[in-house]
């Protein structure tokens, strides 16, 4: 027992000290890290004012953690530190994120050139065991060396820890909602009473981004992209981006801790419902035609029923048109309203042979060779540019109120993930007698890779009473 969640009473009278932000999903703590030779210890600066606004606008969060209210320390061993990477936060190179042995993971916001500052003190630390040398990590590098790529051609990963992986190389992340990870949407059928994974017309054209499945869309988007050209802002496709904060707060509503999250970005009250996450064939259909809608999934989607469940009772509201009452989420006939039939259907759908031929053309898409440039453009794959890494150097914006709103911008409308490929990905090759992989028999299953579960608890009375004032 490292003694997390127990508040230090006693101040080090040694050690290296840091300024830093300890990011939180959507909470950000200003602070210090104190590097002692066994132990990181993070201690709130209980003057800092925007510490003030978060414990005002986030009193459930802190009072089921009465260390932040306490103003006292958050301690971890060296020695429990499995893992360090790299991360950026607002698209700059300035975080790290720590993988620990209890398979909990923190993520930390440094100034400028802090982080390496950090990361060289704990690399030569005699307690750490395992980490990534910082001089030359970089994520393609990083994949590349570690082999994964190569594995799941031969077939000997399946296709959601592949992307699990890739999500991570790429700097996504649970610690941070407006990075969180991205998976696809592989099926366009939510409508048919029964599916077959075997026909290629329940798939998704995965050569495509989501903005570009309509074409009757897509040509409206082009036209506006060609009137943006000669003007001061860089022609794009795309206003929205198909991961950010806001939509992974959409399909998680219905998960403690993301219901009070929700509720925080919407000034305490649900959204509109019929603007909620209430129906998967709504969904995609929304995706299909929106102008301001090109999302795409997230991996819960594939392992956790519980996303479709109303498990903690919330009041989301009526829908306006029919005014039924929003509970659970409206599967498609398919899922015989099983939410366990439905993510089982989804997961053998991602590790299908359609897919596994086909996933490749995705991954181009948003860690490849067309997420950015030429083959961005061709690919009809081009998103507002403060989404992408380096189109702004924030250190070197003065103004503070054009600093703050260029933050925000990046915060909560998307950010494009680091760039793992710069050439086209390899197809899946399934090798028999290489492919260890059981798809046939594929129900649930875990991913090795540490995804820190959502929390189904109770919802509060006052989540219920905010939604009441609607």
């Amino acid at each position: 027992n490292n003694n997390n969640n127990k508040p230090e009473n006693v101040i080090p009278t040694t050690g290296s000290i840091y300024e830093c932000q300890w990011v939180r999903q959507n909470i950000v703590i200003w602070g210090m890290i104190i590097l002692t030779n066994t132990s990181m210890i993070f201690r709130i600066n209980s003057s800092h004012e925007k510490n003030s606004s978060i414990c005002s606008e986030n009193i459930g969060y802190f009072a089921e953690n009465p260390i932040f209210l306490e103003i006292k320390y958050k301690k971890w061993e060296i020695k429990q530190i499995k893992q360090i990477q790299r991360r950026r936060y607002l698209l700059r190179r300035s975080a790290l994120e720590f993988f620990f042995s209890d398979s909990t993971v923190e993520f930390f916001n440094f100034p400028k050139g802090v982080s390496r500052v950090v990361w060289k003190q704990l690399s030569s630390s005699s307690q750490l065991s395992t980490y990534f040398n910082f001089d030359v990590f970089d994520p393609p590098r990083s994949l590349k060396k570690s082999g994964l790529t190569q594995q799941w051609i031969d077939g000997e990963i399946s296709n959601f820890d592949y992307l699990m992986n890739l999500n991570t190389f790429a700097g996504r992340t649970s610690a941070d909602l407006t990075q969180y990870f991205v998976f696809p949407w592989v099926l366009c059928d939510y409508v048919s009473p029964t599916i077959d994974l075997n026909d290629p017309g329940f798939y998704r054209d995965l050569t495509k981004p989501i903005g570009a499945l309509n074409s009757e869309r897509l040509e409206q988007l082009l036209e506006r992209q060609l009137a943006l050209e000669g003007t001061s802002t860089p022609p794009f496709l795309y206003g929205s981006h198909y991961s950010n904060i806001g939509s992974v707060l959409y399909f998680l509503l219905r998960l403690e801790p993301f219901t009070t999250m929700s509720l925080q970005l919407q000034s305490g009250r649900f959204d509109a419902p019929d603007r909620s996450f209430f129906s998967v064939e709504r969904c995609w259909e929304n995706c299909l035609k929106s102008h301001s809608d090109v999302k795409e999934l997230i991996p819960e989607f594939y392992y956790l029923p519980e996303l479709f469940k109303n498990v903690n009772g919330l009041d989301i509201g009526n829908l306006q048109d029919s005014g039924e009452n929003i509970s659970n989420v409206i599967l498609p006939p398919w899922a015989d309203n099983s939410p366990e039939k439905f993510v089982s259907i989804n997961r053998k759908a991602l590790e299908s042979k359609y897919v596994s031929d086909n996933i490749h053309h995705w991954i181009d898409l948003i860690f490849g060779y067309k997420q950015q440039g030429k083959e961005a453009k061709l690919a009809n794959n081009v998103f507002f540019h403060l989404t992408y890494e380096g189109a702004v150097d924030i250190d070197q914006i003065t103004d503070i109120t054009e600093r703050q709103g260029i933050e925000s911008q990046i915060a909560n409308f998307g950010q494009t993930p680091s760039q793992l490929f710069f050439e086209p990905h390899p197809q899946r090759i399934r090798i028999h007698g290489k492919n260890t992989f059981d798809y046939s028999s594929l129900v649930l299953i875990n991913s090795s890779v540490m995804i820190p579960p959502p929390v189904v608890n109770a919802v509060t009375t006052t989540s219920k009473n905010n939604n009441n004032n609607n």
